[in-house]
This record gives structure tokens, C-alpha cells and sequence, in this order.
């Protein structure tokens, strides 16, 4: 039985001197070379072949100590299977020798749990539960979502430890979809510098809408405003209240409603009822006077000032009256923005009879 050859010398070959590229002429060395076989045995040298790139290109793993040669004859020694299976088998028992197969080798495998490195040539188990391995097995994000469900769970990050590039302080800078914790100074928002909120983002890529949702809680109640981008974040329309307590405390920055829609309230010059749009109506307690200063056929009562409970703003508020122990009398009333000044009016002398003053105006 022939045996087979132990070089391969088929067409010729072109090197150049001190070069690594080797160019066969008539040459099939993809079928009969390896990278380990030796080239150059023709000329007394032994070059590892580093790499075998076709059936006319290989690459030497050092310069071609020789002189350039020009497709002329060459030789390359074949080297045996066992002796490229034993240095195989070496460099793989030397990647092996750092300990990482021992520390996989050393654990006790169980049901739902995966090995991993706590260090070089260290491992540990992990529970790998029945959720994970579906959002693993999961091909895309939206299927990683569906796997998650509708509930996240855990508190929302700040933006800054997202881990989606975000920073804080600029309500402009966060359009990333997701939910965030917001605290400490922001700019852009819809009242004041100081915020502890959650903001939700939503966006739609394909227009670049981006819509901002802020639950914010102002200490008397939580407010929710929202604002659109529809050039995903270059421009924002203004924030608008989309939600806010009925009873509570009213507020404002800027001329915009930051609290409460409704506020009312007393002391010792009356009560009053403040709104969210700003309008204030003021009523006094009840005063008594004499309605016995005669003029012509009626009678009426020395000029009544007294305090309002809340100081209006704005333009003049409007006043109005009324008398309470009798329905044969009305009031005059006139307002200035800290207090009523009214008299009484009946068609016969009274000693003694109640009325009280109100008022409408603005409280920003």
C-alpha cells in the first residue's frame, strides 16, 4: 500500500523576500496544506504556514528569510496528523489550566440554576426560575415586554441611572421612553425648580411624538401635568394640569395653576373660596348697625368699614350686601382690595338689624 506523501510541490510559487504572502501558480493548497506544515524545505528553510487563505494564497507565520522568488518551485512538508493532534490536545489542556473547568467541575448542579465566574477561577450558582428562561428565550423586545408583563415592579430610577444615556436637571432631555424618579432642581417644568415626582415618557418613533406625564406632588395633593413634543424633544407645547385635588390648597407660578381646584377657608374678618383660574369671592361675618339717619323718606346707617379675610389682586373686586334681619332694607356696598366700606338702606327707622358684604375679585 503506497503510503501517502509528506510534502506537496504541485505548480509553482512566489515570495518575496522578507515577505509573509505566499502566491501559488497552479497550486490546490486548500485541499492538501494546513496551517503547521512547513514551508521552504526546497530552500533549506522550515516557515510555518500561519494560515491557508485559498487554493493559490498563503501566509506565512514569519518573513521568507530567502530571496525573492518568482513562480518558481517550491516545497512544502506536510506535517503527520498525530503530531498536530498532540499540539492541539497541548493548547487546549493549556487554556484549560487556569481553573475556570475546575470551578464549573466543583459545583453541584440543581434544578433552575445556572453557573457563573465571582472571579478568575471561581464560579457560583444563580436560580435561573422558569420567568427567566422565557424572557431569555425571548427573540426581540417586544417579546421580552409580553414576558414581563404589564407590571414592572420596583421604583423608577433617576434618569441619570437609567442607563439610557439620560441626565438630570432638564425636563427638555428626557425622551426616552420609560418611567423616572425625579427630585432635587430641574429646569423646564411646569412650576418652580424643585420637584419630587415620577415622570412618565411615551413616545411614537415613526413621528417622533413624545408625550411627558408628571405626577407631582405638591404637598397638598398630587397634581398631574402633561405636555406633547412632536419633533421628539427640540420643542415642547406648554404644561397643562391634567389632574389635581378638588378640596384643597390653590397655587399658582407664573399664572399657571399648580394646585388644588378649589380652596376654602375663615378667620376672624370672614370666609372665602379661592379657584384654580385665579377667582376669589369673600364674604364678611355679621355686622350690626342702626339704620335711623333719615333722609328724605328712607333711613339709613352710619358708613360700615370692615377687613376682608383675604386681600384681592388684580383689578378692583366687585362688592355686594345684603341685610339679614329684615327683607325691608338693602345694602350698599364698595370694595377696596383689603376691605368693604357699605351702608344700609330701609323705608323706616331700625335700632338694630344685621347685614353682611361680599365681594368677587382675582387672588393672582
Amino acid at each position: 500500500m503506497a503510503l501517502a506523501p509528506s510534502f506537496y510541490s504541485t505548480g509553482t510559487a512566489t515570495v518575496a523576500a522578507n515577505g509573509t504572502a505566499v502566491t501559488g501558480q497552479g497550486t490546490s493548497w486548500l485541499n492538501a496544506v494546513q496551517p503547521g506544515d512547513v514551508f521552504g524545505t526546497h530552500k533549506g528553510f522550515s516557515i510555518r504556514i500561519a494560515s491557508v487563505n485559498s487554493n493559490t494564497s498563503l501566509t506565512l507565520a514569519f518573513a521568507w528569510p530567502g530571496g525573492a522568488q518568482t513562480a518558481a518551485a517550491y516545497e512544502i512538508m506536510l506535517v503527520p496528523d498525530a503530531g498536530r493532534v498532540m499540539e492541539t490536545t497541548r493548547q487546549l489542556l493549556d487554556m484549560l489550566s487556569d481553573g475556570d473547568l475546575a470551578a464549573i467541575a466543583a459545583l453541584t448542579s440543581a434544578a433552575d440554576k445556572v453557573p457563573y465566574f465571582t472571579g478568575a477561577g471561581a464560579a457560583a450558582l444563580a436560580d435561573l426560575k422558569a420567568k427567566g428562561r422565557e424572557i431569555i428565550a425571548a427573540v426581540d423586545t417586544l417579546g421580552v415586554l409580553e414576558k414581563l408583563g404589564p407590571v414592572l415592579g420596583g421604583p423608577a430610577p433617576l434618569p441619570s441611572e437609567a442607563g439610557v444615556g439620560l441626565s438630570d436637571g432638564d425636563f427638555n432631555t428626557i425622551v426616552v421612553e420609560g418611567a423616572y424618579t425625579i427630585t432635587g432642581t430641574w429646569v423646564n417644568g411646569p412650576g418652580g425648580t424643585t420637584y419630587t415626582a415620577l415622570l412618565e415618557v411615551q413616545g411614537r418613533r415613526f413621528d417622533n411624538l413624545c408625550v411627558q406625564t408628571l405626577r407631582y406632588n405638591t404637598g397638598a395633593g398630587l397634581i398631574v401635568w402633561r405636555r406633547r413634543s412632536l419633533d421628539n424633544g427640540a420643542t415642547w407645547d406648554a404644561w397643562a394640569v391634567t389632574d389635581s385635588p378638588t378640596i384643597g390648597i390653590v397655587s399658582q407660578s407664573g399664572g399657571v395653576p399648580t394646585g388644588a381646584i378649589v380652596e376654602r377657608g375663615s378667620n376672624a374678618n370672614g370666609e372665602y373660596a379661592k379657584f384654580a383660574d385665579g377667582t376669589m369671592i369673600c364674604t364678611s361675618p355679621e355686622i350690626t348697625v342702626a339704620m335711623n339717619q333719615a333722609t328724605g323718606g328712607l333711613f339709613y346707617s352710619n358708613a360700615v368699614t370692615v377687613p376682608m379675610p383675604v386681600l384681592f389682586t388684580g383689578i378692583q373686586p366687585v362688592g355686594f350686601g345684603h341685610a339679614s334681619s329684615t327683607i325691608n332694607a338693602w345694602v350698599n356696598a364698595r370694595t377696596a382690595f383689603g376691605s368693604w366700606v357699605g351702608a344700609a338702606y330701609t323705608a323706616s327707622s331700625r335700632a338694630s338689624d344685621t347685614i353682611r358684604f361680599g365681594a368677587i375679585g382675582r387672588w393672582f
